[in-house]
């Protein structure tokens, strides 16, 4: 397909971004590239970058299992105690925009340096004779005399980025145990529903982002994923959802204000509010300044022993300072770090409570006006999203906004005959 489309990568700099190859009054000097169809063969886009689909793609799938053990208690309360696991296995890995989109945001550079290149060092960067220079079908490439050492030896010299989409290389798993408690609302006029779930994923995958959280759009070392293996971005390690149902003791057949009239008014109210406690999840952290010489992964900070990356606190006391600037050292040039893909230095928690109110007003024993008010977010409660996860940038560790909506008060009126 490449051949039935075109575009011209800029080419920025020809000994590893220490001067400009190009300028702003010509960009580029040897023209635009045509579509040429399938005239050029293999050397389609030489000198310049590749993407394509993975032949090698494979259909990712799921393996699902639970086991769990129930038992009634007295006063009718169901309990319940369970196992829910799961394995994801050739799951593609790099994302997708959001929302709703279908364009990659992130893919493997195969292109990518070995990282045993590394030690090679600033020999990287020296400029040596160009073969591709004054070669027409060489593209960008054949624009400069002499061209940096690393470009000469990544795993394909004649390009720039050598893009895989959709690479089918992710994995994960996922274990929890279950816990609820249940019991169905009665003439007692109580009911509830309350499960706590602790759970741990685990997965290597990259590129796309949780709602809350972030993560870089690059692997570490695209020639070996398993550096990215870890605790999942959405990783929820505790969650409580407790959610009661009450009739309140007032009108016709309750304890109290029987009377047709005491009924109208305080009888057959019902509150049923949905309370929610979620631990933070994972955060992710890399390297603002890109000094790996990798020539298409990204670069961490390296962990300083001893000292916890988090800060103490609460929510709000942490906003300016989420991370622990002292517990990370900026990676020398020409290592990748070893801070891992994702830290058990969680964001902030979400807490939640929605409430619905309801009332039904009997005219006749064939009509009735039913009432019912919900609030949404009732306690007004932010939800923080993720601190700035660049290491390196003033702003490094700082949360700067939030994502959950504001309260929100709606009620409806409704006549039914």
């Amino acid at each position: 397909a490449l051949g039935f489309t075109a575009s011209t990568d800029y080419l920025a700099s020809t000994d590893a971004n220490l001067t400009p190859a190009g300028v702003i009054s010509n960009p580029f000097p040897r023209g635009l590239r045509q579509p040429t169809g399938n005239a050029l063969g293999l050397l389609q886009n030489v000198g310049g970058s590749v993407r394509f689909v993975d032949q090698n793609n494979k259909r990712g799938y799921t393996q699902q299992y639970s086991l769990d053990v129930q038992h009634e208690l007295p006063g009718g309360v169901a309990v319940t105690l369970g196992y829910v696991g799961s394995r994801l296995l050739h799951m593609s890995v790099g994302g997708v925009t959001s929302p709703g989109g279908s364009t990659p945001t992130a893919m493997i550079n195969i292109n990518q340096l070995p990282i045993s290149a590394l030690a090679l060092g600033d020999a990287l960067r020296q400029t040596v004779t160009n073969p591709f220079f004054g070669i027409p079908e060489a593209g960008e490439l054949s624009i400069p005399a002499t061209i940096a050492r690393g470009q000469l030896l990544r795993p394909f010299p004649e390009f720039q980025d050598v893009l895989m989409v959709r690479a089918s290389l992710g994995s994960g798993y996922y274990n929890a145990m279950t816990l609820k408690a249940e019991r169905r609302l009665d003439n007692t006029g109580i009911g509830f529903r309350v499960s706590y779930t602790f759970g741990k994923m685990l997965d290597n995958y990259f590129g796309d982002s949780s709602f809350y959280g972030q993560r870089s759009a690059i692997a570490l070392d695209n020639n070996n994923l398993r550096r990215e293996y870890g605790l999942s971005l959405q990783d929820v390690r505790h969650r409580v959802i407790i959610a009661p149902l009450l009739d309140l003791p007032f009108g016709r057949g309750k304890p109290w204000a029987t009377s047709p009239l005491a009924d109208r008014f305080f009888g057959g109210w019902n509150i049923s509010p949905v309370i929610t406690f979620q631990s933070g999840m994972p955060a992710s952290i890399w390297q603002n300044n890109n000094n790996a010489g990798t020539l298409g992964g990204i670069q961490r900070p390296n962990l300083v022993p001893g000292v916890n990356p988090c800060t103490s606190g609460n929510a709000t006391q942490r906003l300016n300072n989420w991370f622990n600037p002292a517990a990370f050292s900026e990676a020398p040039a020409f290592t990748v770090g070893n801070a891992p893909r994702t830290l058990n230095c969680r964001i902030a928690p979400q807490n939640n409570m929605d409430v619905a109110i309801r009332k039904n007003i009997p005219i006749t024993e064939l009509t009735r006006v039913s009432f019912r008010l919900e609030m949404l977010n009732a306690t007004n409660t932010p939800k923080f999203l993720n601190p700035e996860s660049r290491f390196g940038r003033g702003t490094f560790g700082r949360i700067t906004a939030q994502a959950g909506f504001p309260r929100i008060i709606q009620y409806m009126i409704r006549y039914e005959f």
